[in-house]
């Protein structure tokens, strides 16, 4: 039963699926960050946007980068379809790492601007590093993207140990 649940939690549709469901929440934030940008000048609720979508890529992050752990806590590995798993973990692991760190990017940036100003007085750059914070967001949409065409577009077959070729992730 564990199994059954650990093989549909790192499955490649449910992968897809929450790909998308952080892709959704990652565009609608960035519609209001630029909603807020171009119309309310204050950014109040810049920080906290940039806050939580950096938590949710960061997250997400982790969780993708090692699917393949998770598949060896579930006790996955040794079914007959290795080469094929072994590939949507490639595939999961760069662009784990590359979420979790424009999200970590992002939170020092938006983090910059709550510093108290009696340790850094940053009120006259307040907008670009909100900016450069929204940038990294933008930069995880865009790796996201990548990654749910890459995985739509897998095909099963020998991974990349069994041909000799090693692409990038």
């Amino acid at each position: 039963m564990i199994r059954m649940i650990g093989r549909a939690m790192i499955s490649r549709p449910t992968t897809i699926l929450i790909d998308l469901i952080v892709l959704a929440l990652m565009a609608f934030s960035l519609l209001e960050l630029l909603h807020e940008f171009v119309g309310l000048p204050g950014h109040n609720e810049a920080k906290e946007i940039i806050t939580d979508v950096s938590v949710i890529m960061i997250g997400w992050g982790v969780a993708l980068e090692e699917r393949g752990s998770v598949r060896d806590v579930f006790h996955l590995r040794g079914d007959g379809d290795d080469a094929w798993q072994d590939q949507i973990d490639q595939a999961c692991h760069g662009v784990g790492v590359m979420l979790l760190l424009f999200g970590l990017f992002a939170e020092i940036f938006e983090q910059i601007v709550t510093l108290p100003k009696t340790v850094l007085s940053i009120e006259i750059f307040r907008n670009w590093l909100l900016a450069i914070g929204t940038f990294f967001l933008v930069c995880g949409l865009v790796v996201l993207v990548g990654h749910i065409v890459r995985l739509v577009a897998m095909k099963p077959g020998p991974g990349p140990a069994q041909t000799g070729h090693r692409g990038n992730s």
